[in-house]
């Protein structure tokens, strides 16, 4: 005698897409989310503290929330410029947001503060669209000069 494996098939694929629509819920309305709303609720406060602002935006960040991470690096950065762990990420969430102007601007800072750091970044998958436009290449240029004082 054989059976149809089309009713088990069917099932197993319910069962898929029902922990797939779970998931996608406990993503957008789960834990995660409770703790960025914490986290941003604790960065609101006036006396808050640079790393409560680091674990704002690294949780900002996870959450692909580019824009409003790479402003809460930024605020990181103005307590302490020379974080190099906070300006990594700002950039990297500056290159993410694919707005090339924003990116620049911070790169053309990031370049004052620390050349090598700029070699870095600019050497990074996420910053390789942006290397053909002649403004990166010249940012590259410089960095690399600077990089060698």
């Amino acid at each position: 005698i054989q059976r149809s494996r089309t009713p088990a098939i069917a099932a197993v694929l319910l069962v898929l897409a029902a922990a797939a629509l779970f998931l996608g819920f406990a993503r957008k309305h789960g834990p995660h989310n409770a703790l960025l709303l914490q986290l941003q609720q604790a960065a609101a406060k006036p006396d808050a503290l640079p790393a409560t602002w680091l674990a704002y935006a690294q949780a900002l960040d996870q959450a692909g929330e580019f824009p409003r991470a790479a402003a809460a690096y930024q605020r990181v950065l103005e307590t302490d410029p020379y974080n190099k762990s906070a300006r990594l990420a700002c950039a990297s969430c500056l290159a993410r947001n694919h707005n090339p102007d924003p990116f620049y601007a911070f790169m053309q800072a990031t370049l004052l503060v620390d050349p090598k750091l700029t070699l870095n970044i600019l050497g990074r998958p996420e910053s390789a669209p942006y290397l053909p436009e002649p403004r990166f290449q010249t940012l590259q240029k410089d960095a690399i000069a600077g990089s060698r004082d």
